[in-house]
């Protein structure tokens, strides 16, 4: 793995982690939730569109896949959400 890469992640995880940040914010408990959801469907969305057709480089496809949209996705925060939002009573799993 070479240096460029590393960096695309690194930096991808940072706005990726910001993003998800922001949103929870913005909506609270849900934020979480829709984070995830919205983070599924880009990751499909971008592996099937750029990623099959090569439209983008191999450094720039891991920043955003691994980096952005797992730093998004991250499941320790729905988890943690969760726990929270069923001790709250607001939900029962």
């Amino acid at each position: 793995m070479n240096i460029k890469t590393i960096m695309s992640v690194a930096i991808g995880g940072f706005f990726g982690g910001i993003t998800r940040y922001e949103l929870s914010a913005l909506l609270g408990g849900d934020g979480i939730l829709y984070a995830n959801l919205l983070g599924s469907f880009l990751l499909a969305f971008i592996t099937y569109y750029f990623i099959e057709r090569g439209l983008l480089a191999a450094w720039l496809n891991a920043g955003i896949g691994t980096g952005f949209i797992g730093a998004f996705t991250t499941f320790s925060s729905l988890a943690t959400t969760i726990v929270k939002l069923e001790s709250q009573g607001i939900i029962n799993c």
